[in-house]
């Protein structure tokens, strides 16, 4: 009985502190976005905290343009690829394990390769062409949410099989519901910054023609 006592506890102290942990990276992630509204720093912010907290060898973040329809990148990082990875073109929701979290507003983890590339994992030719041709084990993505909206998701990959589980799903989740605000706040800051520079280029062009 004293030996299942003491097994309970020991489980329960682990329990603790994994939650708190969780609850202190959280806390960075808060921190850290409440400092910026430029969604390449934010991006960068998040994916580099999340690529720490799982020791996973990549990570990234990717957005749904809802215009266009286009899968946007602003944030990846690869290890087994030298780093940060910032030449991937924009692709057409439908394509990859991304469009299948976004479309299904639902996390999605796949075990090994074989079962990356069963569930209709897409590769871009620019990671082809210029990569070192290594490709991932494991693979874990979960929406970003807004409002019942995906705006896109975070995933991990790493060099080995089985690398991800039920408990480090649950994690990302909570992480993907806390950053989806601010990375909307920071996409609509980009939106506007981006119409007040066409608008003055504008007012400038027709100011030199008068």
């Amino acid at each position: 009985e004293n030996a299942r006592l003491f097994d309970e506890t020991q489980r329960l102290l682990k329990e603790t502190e994994q939650r708190n942990s969780e609850l202190a990276f959280l806390n960075s992630i808060s921190d850290a976005m409440s400092r910026t509204l430029e969604l390449k720093t934010l991006t960068r912010v998040v994916g580099d905290r999340v690529r720490e907290i799982f020791s996973s060898d990549s990570s990234l973040i990717m957005l749904l343009d809802r215009q266009t329809n286009l899968i946007h990148t602003p944030y990846e990082y690869d290890k087994n690829e030298g780093g940060y990875i910032d030449y991937v073109e924009p692709f057409p929701l439908g394509r990859g394990l991304a469009s299948k979290v976004i479309l299904s507003v639902q996390p999605l983890m796949a075990f090994t390769l074989e079962e990356e590339i069963a569930k209709g994992a897409y590769f871009p030719p620019e990671i082809i062409a210029k990569g070192s041709g290594f490709y991932s084990q494991s693979w874990l993505g979960v929406p970003i949410m807004v409002k019942d909206q995906a705006l896109g998701l975070i995933a991990l990959s790493d060099a080995r099989a089985h690398a991800f589980d039920e408990s480090q799903l649950r994690l990302m989740q909570t992480i993907s519901t806390n950053v989806g605000v601010a990375i909307e706040n920071a996409r609509l800051f980009q939106e506007e910054q981006q119409r007040v520079a066409e608008l003055a280029h504008g007012n400038f062009l027709y100011a030199r023609m008068a």
